[in-house]
């Protein structure tokens, strides 16, 4: 992998029991040890580290001429393409050699298979939505500059940009002169440390990606001096690693839309519960709930001002705010102060009901393993998601009945005034 250097404590390309594939601990590790180390020169990035690579300096210049609204991961999109039509003459072939043939990111669904994750926070986010972007920001490019895309068509971006989401890091970009970090991201497919698996878990983490700009020396048997890199990604053990554990990462606090969407697929849990779940609430449907139980939801201009802004903004209901406080805050300007929690209730109702399938349907499937694929990592997500809508209604009626019990003190010690008048 053009003098990367690989611990020979690790297997890149390891096998697990549950059919998945990743980089596994052959040998006992201790913390602190370089799993691997991956020079930039090495691997595909939205402009080529090596200028020497045939071909690279014509596409350095095709990409900078595309609109600034062409950002990284289209970038480096095409520059994967560029790759891709280069065949067995490109010079990172025997890294694309490792790519997987298909991948599950919901960007190649057909609307068939979108189907299942109608109402969820991801469900315009499947084939039609990939052709839309082919047409607008790829193929123009594509049709301008032929010879550097022979053979490209929607199929091949379709490829491409599921390679790059689902195995391509996000980095920040960075001043290589004084090292401090810049606005913006750039994206990185690395050759070999791609191979990590997430972990939504803490305790299953055990390693980081560090990019390093100094340079240090590494001896391997295949080479008779020492490797120098200047430049380049590593991994380093986190903690110690046993033998046959699998060598995992954190690719961010991503809920199970999120990693379906990005990465093609979904972590499984006894409860559905992963923490970094939410339920998308469009305020539109906020509105409409408050309707349905009062007839007159507006309040004049300046409540019309905020329901823009909400809009914009959206509400997140999540596992550690049930009930978002912007929420509670955007009803109480739609509905009358005894209507505020029936819209709750009826909201909760409305958001449940854009889901397919009943909730206790689906974790039977899923608890009974009959459903695989695609179909169960909708599953999954839409159970995930449905799971915080019950929650958000539980705590509405916790609402309720606090309020009910503030109403019967209310009246106790009105009694308890009038007793004392008589007495007098």
């Amino acid at each position: 992998m053009r003098g990367g250097h690989i611990s020979p404590s690790v297997e890149l390309f390891g096998a697990f029991p549950h059919g998945s594939r990743g980089i596994a601990a052959s040998a006992d590790i201790q913390k602190g040890d370089v799993l691997v180390l991956m020079p930039m020169k090495a691997c595909i990035h939205a402009y080529a580290e090596d200028e020497e690579e045939a071909g690279s300096l014509q596409l350095n210049s095709l990409l900078e001429a595309l609109p600034e609204t062409t950002g990284p991961f289209l970038r480096t999109t095409l520059v994967l393409m560029h790759h891709m039509s280069l065949g067995s003459d490109s010079p990172k072939r025997a890294y694309l050699d490792t790519f997987p043939k298909s991948h599950d990111c919901t960007l190649c669904w057909r609307d068939t298979e979108m189907s299942a994750l109608k109402g969820t926070s991801i469900q315009h986010t499947g084939q039609q939505m990939s052709r839309n972007v082919f047409t607008q920001h790829i193929k123009p490019a594509l049709d301008a500059h032929p010879d550097m895309f022979p053979g490209m068509g929607y199929e091949a971006f379709e490829y491409a940009a599921g390679m790059v989401q689902s195995r391509s890091f996000s980095i920040n970009t960075e001043n290589f002169i004084t090292g401090e970090s810049t606005e913006g991201k750039e994206l990185y497919l690395i050759p070999g440390i791609d191979m990590l698996n997430h972990s939504t878990r803490p305790e299953d983490v055990n390693t980081t990606l560090q990019r390093r700009t100094e340079t240090v020396s590494k001896h391997s048997s295949s080479h008779a001096d020492s490797m120098n890199f200047s430049g380049f990604f590593a991994i380093e053990a986190e903690r110690p690693i046993k033998a046959g554990e699998e060598i995992m990462i954190s690719y961010g606090d991503l809920s199970d839309a999120q990693l379906l969407q990005t990465y093609g697929f979904v972590e499984e849990y006894k409860d559905f519960g992963n923490p970094w779940n939410f339920v998308a609430v469009p305020s539109n449907i906020v509105a409409q709930a408050a309707k349905a139980v009062q007839k007159s939801a507006q309040r004049g201009s300046q409540k019309r001002k905020r329901q823009e802004e909400e809009a914009e903004l959206g509400f997140r209901l999540t596992e550690e705010e049930p009930i978002p406080e912007n929420l509670l805050e955007y009803v109480q300007t739609l509905a009358e102060e005894e209507q505020v929690i029936p819209t709750l209730l009826t909201l909760a109702d409305r958001l449940t009901a854009r889901y397919e399938g009943a909730q206790k349907s689906d974790e039977h499937l899923l608890q009974s393993g009959s459903v695989r694929g695609r179909l169960r990592s909708a599953m999954l997500v839409r159970v995930g998601e449905r799971r915080l809508i019950r929650r958000f209604k539980e705590a509405v009626i916790h609402l309720l009945a606090g309020d009910d019990e503030e109403d019967e003190d209310d009246e106790q010690g009105g009694h308890e005034e009038d007793g004392s008048g008589d007495s007098m």
